[in-house]
């Protein structure tokens, strides 16, 4: 039983808030550890989103005492991240346990990959869109990784750095500023519906959320002098690694 790893578990969640602090990524770190500890798939998922919550809390306070992110701006797209996420976690809860057992494994290699493309910023070739053009696109995006993150959520931070660089071509650290956002109301919102349909451990998902935001103290430290391209390439090969590790034991045992 996965009461047998808690001793694990929480070291495991520092390494990987050690990691997120570096380069990002710590929920699909984390969520297949608990996969392989034998807890059932949504109780792993609604487990890790407490996880993922209290890690970008930590994230948003220091981005909104810089006033990187005008809150004014994405207002509309957050209810539409947040219904989103809502429907993303109904989703993941009305999928036969077996059937997420076997998704879960390509979800986490998709997302393993995506970590180590390199995702740099496009030159604007039309800075001529209209306020109603922006509206629609960042509210079509936030529905989508709305959804996505309620259904399973690794990597949805980068996704939204990648597509506010490119689409709305603004500097790193706005885009940092957003996403964090972003991410942490479709996270705290699947959290409450995975908390309402008592999918979350709290011993285990307490115990993340402390080490995980201790380790991403660190992280951020390690991120000034060393900088995410040793990390990146390490956290690739762990997550890889964990993905087929699941997938055999889900596919063919």
């Amino acid at each position: 039983m996965y009461i047998n790893h808690m001793l694990i578990i929480p070291l495991a969640a520092f390494i990987a808030g050690t990691l997120s602090g570096v380069a990002g990524g710590s929920g699909v770190v984390i969520l297949p550890l608990l996969l392989m500890a034998g807890v059932p798939p949504q109780l792993a998922l609604g487990t890790n989103k407490l996880f993922t919550t209290a890690t970008l809390l930590s994230s948003c306070q220091q981005f909104f005492k810089e006033k990187l992110f005008i809150w004014q701006h994405w207002l509309v797209a957050g209810v539409a991240t947040l219904m989103g996420a809502i429907a993303g976690v109904i989703l993941a809860i009305i999928m036969p346990e077996h059937w997420m057992s076997n998704v879960l494994p390509i979800l986490i290699a998709a997302v393993a990959i995506y970590s180590i493309m390199p995702h740099t910023k496009r030159k604007p070739k039309n800075m001529a869109k209209t306020k109603s053009e922006r509206r629609l696109l960042k509210t079509s995006m936030a529905s989508i990784l709305g959804i996505y993150s309620g259904f399973f959520g690794a990597g949805t931070s980068l996704m939204w750095n990648t597509f506010i660089m490119r689409t709305l071509h603004v500097d790193q650290m706005e885009a940092s500023a957003i996403s964090r956002a972003m991410c942490f109301l479709s996270n705290m919102t699947a959290l409450i519906v995975f908390i309402i349909m008592r999918d979350v451990d709290y011993r285990v998902g307490l115990a993340l959320a402390g080490m995980g935001m201790l380790g991403a103290a660190l992280g951020s430290r390690i991120a000034l002098r060393l900088g995410p391209k040793l990390v990146k390439p390490s956290l690739f090969v762990t997550t890889m690694a964990m993905a087929v590790q699941l997938a055999y034991s889900n596919w063919f045992v």
